[in-house]
């Protein structure tokens, strides 16, 4: 009685959405795409973030003592979510925004145009695994990167922008101080799977190469969406643990942190993708590829 209560167990579990996501997930080598992607976003991430720091130093400033200009307290704050985005890196490496941010956000956008061409690519290879579907010729596959980079820079500019300012809003509650830290982390976490989901919406509505509208893909948007604002703030806690790497050097140490955390950003973006094509899997009606 006991075996077969076990092995209906078993089955059940067998036959459950995360075991058929993870046989999925590991048919289609999505570890190896998932570097594939993570690669090419650590290189996009560069222009990207001088990109949205040179255009937040037009508008505020940043001062790496938060002491000076008008606005001073803004960009120290906006500098310090900055550098998150960058383990490893010193204040120091921003202030040569704080003086030429005209100059270093055309190089950005130069840079961010360059590098999103081999990001979108990879993403649609890497999609089309998971999807069976072809990819696009090549003119095309890189006018989608253009668009998709000029919808992709403002939602990450949205998310640093709000990691800055929604901390702030607790000030404005008349709360107890003991709870204001609690109410700004769960504004924030909560935001931040909002702009994750309709980051990943574009992305998952966009680079694939098979029609669907987004009933087909907000079910793995949102998935990506709380893995990756999980993933933004565990990280810091992976980081403090992994302080001693300095003793290798500074530079191994930031290596090492890049890699690691774009990695995950891989993995999450093709969770997502892959739980969009086990949810909704393509039909005759939309095997037709679209360019």
């Amino acid at each position: 009685m006991f075996a077969v209560q076990g092995r209906a167990l078993l089955r059940k579990a067998t036959a459950s959405l995360p075991a058929r996501l993870g046989r999925r997930f590991s048919a289609d080598r999505c570890p190896d795409l998932a570097v594939l992607i993570g690669w090419n976003l650590m290189f996009a991430s560069l222009p990207l973030v001088v990109v949205i720091a040179a255009i937040i130093g037009l508008v505020v400033g940043l001062d790496p003592t938060g002491t000076s200009g008008q606005h001073a307290g803004a960009g120290a704050r906006v500098q310090a979510t900055i550098l998150q985005l960058l383990p490893g890196a010193h204040p120091d490496d921003l202030a040569p925004l704080a003086q030429a941010s005209g100059l270093y956000l055309a190089v950005g956008f130069l840079g961010l145009l360059w590098t999103s061409a081999g990001l979108f690519g990879a993403m649609e290879s890497a999609f089309s695994v998971v999807y069976r579907t072809p990819r696009r010729p090549f003119v095309r596959q890189k006018l989608v990167s253009f668009a998709m980079i000029l919808l992709f820079a403002p939602l990450t500019g949205l998310i640093v922008g709000s990691a800055t300012i929604l901390p702030g809003l607790s000030n404005l509650l008349s709360l107890p101080t003991a709870l204001r830290s609690g109410f700004s982390l769960a504004l924030q976490a909560a935001f931040g799977v909002l702009a994750g989901t309709l980051l990943y919406t574009v992305i998952y509505y966009v680079v694939p190469t098979r029609r669907q509208s987004l009933r087909h893909v907000w079910r793995g948007a949102l998935a990506a969406g709380v893995a990756l604002e999980a993933l933004t703030l565990a990280f810091p806690f992976y980081v403090a643990l992994n302080k001693n790497f300095d003793r290798f050097g500074s530079s191994f140490a930031f290596v090492f942190l890049l890699l690691t955390f774009f990695y995950f950003l891989g993995m999450v973006t093709m969770l997502g993708a892959e739980l969009n094509a086990l949810l909704d899997p393509e039909d005759a009606a939309r095997s037709g590829r679209r360019d």
